[in-house]
């Protein structure tokens, strides 16, 4: 089953009805993320960024408690064998996860980036993109130039 899916709200909402045609009985999950958010790459990226998270939180828990225990002296070595386990889990899913994310951006073309603030263009900056250039005829060219 292969689904036409754009990026567009009306699109997406056309992908939903179009499984519920095929379907009598509930739609499965897996069917239904990808009518929602458009690619199975995209409902992965989400998925590897969440287990990504949950990972690094239990990090950040097994650390507070191998300190606790070490204060208190009541570490014993199953706390860093865990510990190791989570951040090997947590490294995995990060590393995916950016995998994924450079497939999905070449799927869909960035944008040109704007100046945010209409008085970083009249101070004279411009952004290009990779760096920040300040014209010379401001109060600081006699500084830098």
């Amino acid at each position: 089953m292969a689904l036409a899916i754009g990026s567009g709200i009306g699109t997406r909402v056309g992908a939903l009805a179009e499984l519920e045609s095929l379907y009598n009985g509930p739609i499965p999950d897996q069917a239904r993320a990808v009518a929602r958010f458009g690619t199975p790459a995209m409902v992965m990226l989400i998925r590897a960024r969440a287990e990504t998270a949950f990972f690094r939180g239990m990090v950040r828990g097994q650390l507070r408690t191998i300190r606790r225990r070490r204060a208190d002296g009541s570490a014993y070595p199953a706390l860093y064998e865990d510990l190791a386990l989570y951040l090997r889990h947590c490294r995995a899913w990060h590393s995916y996860a950016v995998t994924l994310r450079l497939a999905v951006d070449t799927a869909r073309p960035r944008a040109e980036r704007q100046t945010r603030s209409p008085a970083t263009s009249r101070a004279g900056l411009q952004f290009d993109g990779s760096s920040i250039a300040r014209s010379r005829t401001g109060p600081d060219s006699v500084l830098f130039g």
